[in-house]
């Protein structure tokens, strides 16, 4: 027997079920799963909903594109792969490869804006200047509160778009 991956401890749970029979579909959802390990996945999964971390960034991307319940499915089993990987390979998590992924994915949103404004007949120019910080003070304690920063999608503020 080969080890080819994690088993997959959340993979039934989450996966659409439709029960047809005569051809009619007499009920049609997600199945039902009474693992543990599964429940905890999806749990932590769906916790992240707010997360600035990659994985909450992973999870807000599929959740628009498979919805709710299939994105916090894929998530769960994202958690579960990697805790499998590195309970059984006994490696430290390296946060390296999340930056990779989303460097990529930064990249590939770029071109798709590029195409859209080219496609459109209009032509992407990066701005020289970054966008001023406003240092806001508090009147009653003199205290400078520093601008909150970009978490992600820095580039889309350092961009101007010209028509051709």
């Amino acid at each position: 027997m080969s080890s080819a991956g994690p088993p997959s401890v959340t993979l039934s749970p989450g996966c659409p079920f439709n029960n047809i029979t005569g051809g009619r579909v007499l009920w049609r959802g997600m199945r039902k799963g009474n693992n543990r390990a599964g429940q905890i996945f999806r749990l932590a999964a769906q916790s992240l909903h707010r997360s600035p971390t990659p994985l909450g960034e992973y999870l807000r991307r599929l959740q628009a594109k498979l919805g709710p319940a299939g994105a916090i499915t894929a998530t769960a089993r994202k958690i579960a792969t990697v805790f499998y990987t590195l309970v059984t390979r006994q490696v430290e998590f390296d946060h390296t490869l999340w930056h990779a992924i989303d460097a990529q994915c930064q990249r590939r949103i770029e071109a798709r804006l590029t195409r859209q404004a080219r496609r459109l007949g209009y032509q992407i120019v990066p701005l020289e200047v970054s966008p001023p910080c406003n240092l806001t003070s508090s009147a009653h304690t003199k205290e400078v509160v520093p601008p909150k920063c970009f978490k992600s999608h820095e580039w889309l503020h350092s961009v101007s778009i010209l028509p051709r």
